[in-house]
């Protein structure tokens, strides 16, 4: 229901926008697309961000959601169906990483394994493309994957020097980003 209403709005606004231009059907589909998105992502953000502010972690949801931002970005991975199934996803990784992994505490050691063992996933698998969008490039993937890899180590090596207790942050992170992306390549390989 929320999806059709989401829809209806980008396709007004898309006629709006493109009112006295001529675009082919293929480009108002992918101009209504990208107000689809904008709205979700939007309209998700503004909820996540009165609640976690509510609740007084703001601070902790900014750095989570700066952390998943980049690594995101390069890594790809699940994307839910339907917007009440993305907010749904959100809402239980963000609440996760904002009220239990402060909590948790892991050793240097352990730490840097777990980050060895990130790295080496993201330089097999990464970047996964979503099913929706156009195939993309060889050289594309492996600029995705360098851009995946130099990324996770730095935020790494950042966190390490500046905010060793958001290192368990971090990881949950790249570990919600690497499950996310072997759910997908698991659905592709065995479910048709």
């Amino acid at each position: 229901m929320i999806d059709c209403r989401i829809h209806e709005l980008a396709v007004w606004l898309e006629s709006r926008i493109s009112k006295d231009k001529q675009r082919s059907p293929k480009q108002k589909a992918k101009v209504t697309y990208a107000i689809e998105i904008t709205i979700a992502e939007l309209s998700k953000l503004a909820i996540l961000v009165i609640l976690f502010t509510v609740t007084g972690n703001a601070v902790k949801f900014v750095i989570l959601f700066a952390l998943l931002l980049f690594t995101r970005s390069f890594m790809g991975g699940f994307h839910a169906k339907t917007y009440l199934g993305c907010l749904g996803m959100s809402l239980l990784f963000f609440g996760a990483g904002v009220w239990a992994v402060p909590y948790m505490h892991i050793s240097g050691i352990i730490s840097g394994i777990a980050f060895a063992v990130y790295i080496i996933f993201v330089i097999i698998i990464a970047p996964v493309q979503s099913p929706n969008r156009p195939k993309r490039t060889v050289k594309w993937r492996l600029v995705q994957k360098l851009a995946a890899t130099v990324f996770s180590a730095v935020s790494y090596i950042i966190i390490i020097i500046a905010a060793p207790d958001y290192i368990l942050a971090l990881l949950y992170v790249f570990y919600f980003q690497l499950i996310g992306a072997l759910v997908v390549l698991i659905r592709r390989r065995f479910v048709r």
